[in-house]
């Protein structure tokens, strides 16, 4: 649908990882790892001509070290390519984040996450400085301790927001921040259930899509339906 069709969807929600992004992530470990390609035969080469004259001991160990940086940084390269095609897929099964009336989940390979609105102390925006070579990078979160914990520094959860939102860094995570606290404000006190119409902040819209309720929820939604008010 078209950007007023995504303003509002009901519940469950799932948030993608922004396609742009993903491709251009996906470009750039391709093209560093056709370069560690290119590297390993070379300094494996140069390695076992000093091994065949004669290299022992410290320089035997020294001439292996090249080759192995390079594998693994071959390693990280094919990792990367990986997490992108998988961030890539169709409604990106395996790396998401979804609202439930219940609760979030956090989605990634091998590991599910779930986390009750009631066990979450309030969401908020932090800053996160990089050092980078043409000075420092600022990366911004939405991040949540547990709720038994809400006056400690352990985080529960972090959410990379800019991964899902299509604005600023900063204006993604605040936003995130906010609109994820507003549900748990409400789902705290079992004011969400599945159905419900949740109007979609406008940096998201383009990655939040709808998700079919699990079947043991679809059966307590009908049956919540069906029963008569007292």
């Amino acid at each position: 649908g078209g950007p007023l069709e995504q303003a509002t969807l009901k519940l469950p929600i799932r948030l993608a990882p922004r396609r742009g992004m993903q491709a251009g992530l996906l470009l750039l470990s391709v093209a560093m790892g056709a370069f560690a390609l290119y590297w390993i035969p070379q300094e494996l080469g140069d390695s076992q001509r000093f091994i065949a004259d004669g290299a022992q001991g410290l320089d035997y160990l020294l001439n292996l070290l090249p080759p192995l940086i390079a594998g693994a940084f071959l390693a990280m390269c094919a990792m990367g390519i990986f997490r992108s095609i998988l961030k890539l897929l169709p409604g990106s099964p395996y790396y998401h984040l979804a609202l439930y009336p219940e609760g979030l989940v956090i989605r990634a390979p091998f590991r599910r996450r779930r986390f009750g609105w009631n066990e979450i102390a309030a969401f908020e925006t932090i800053e996160v400085k990089r050092s980078g070579k043409y000075g420092p990078r600022y990366q911004y979160f939405t991040v949540a301790r547990a709720a038994a914990d809400a006056g400690r520094s352990q985080e529960l959860l972090r959410v990379h927001a800019d991964e899902y939102g299509g604005k600023k860094s900063q204006e993604d995570a605040d936003t995130l921040t906010a609109w994820l606290n507003a549900l748990r404000q409400r789902g705290i006190g079992g004011g969400l259930k599945n159905g419900d119409a949740i109007e979609i902040p406008e940096g998201f819209r383009q990655t939040a899509t709808p998700l079919t309720p699990r079947p043991q929820q679809r059966a307590d939604t009908a049956k919540t339906a069906q029963e008569p008010d007292p």
